[in-house]
């Protein structure tokens, strides 16, 4: 410890006059202070660019289920001043038709864009997806909703209503 100490006294002859006759415990704070004060410059050079706020606001989303018949249909217009003042950008939602009508009338009014999640399903849990409808999905999107849809995502959960099958990616291709 008082090598230490010797070394930054003998580096720094004033600071070492204020370090004489001060006891052991005095001189290691001193010691660290120095230390410290010394390594500021250097913590300042390793500064991070500061980032504008609007770049995180642009990376926030929101699933919904405009299609089901409960918060979503019964309060569209307090969800859809919910969203004006929160100033969400993106949603997310299963292409369905009134996930459309409320799609389109978002980015309409709010500029608010819409993922869309295609593979959409029918009928009793675990709903299967039908491979051979995805075209007509994907042709209905672009009729009816392409200007409010920011892009598109592939079917969910394929696994869960099919089970394990290896060949999946060519089926729902």
């Amino acid at each position: 410890m008082d090598s230490l100490l010797n070394v930054v006294v003998s580096d720094l002859p004033v600071l070492g006059l204020i370090l004489v006759g001060s006891n052991r415990c005095q001189r290691f704070g001193m010691a660290a202070l120095i230390l410290v004060i010394a390594a500021i410059p250097m913590i300042k050079a390793q500064g991070v660019p500061a980032i504008p706020a609007d770049s995180f606001v642009e990376s926030i989303g929101v699933n919904t289920h405009w299609v089901s018949n409960d918060v979503y249909t019964n309060n569209y217009t307090g969800l859809k001043t919910k969203l004006a003042e929160s100033g969400i950008r993106y949603l997310r939602d299963g292409a369905y038709q009134p996930t459309y009508v409320r799609a389109n009338d978002l980015y309409q009014s709010l500029g608010i864009r819409t993922i869309i999640l295609t593979g959409r399903r029918f009928g009793p849990y675990p709903h299967p997806l039908d491979p051979t409808q995805v075209d007509a999905e994907l042709n209905e999107i672009k009729t009816e909703v392409l200007n409010a849809t920011i892009a598109l995502e592939a079917p969910n959960e394929y696994d869960v209503e099919h089970g394990p099958d290896t060949n999946w990616v060519a089926k729902i291709k």
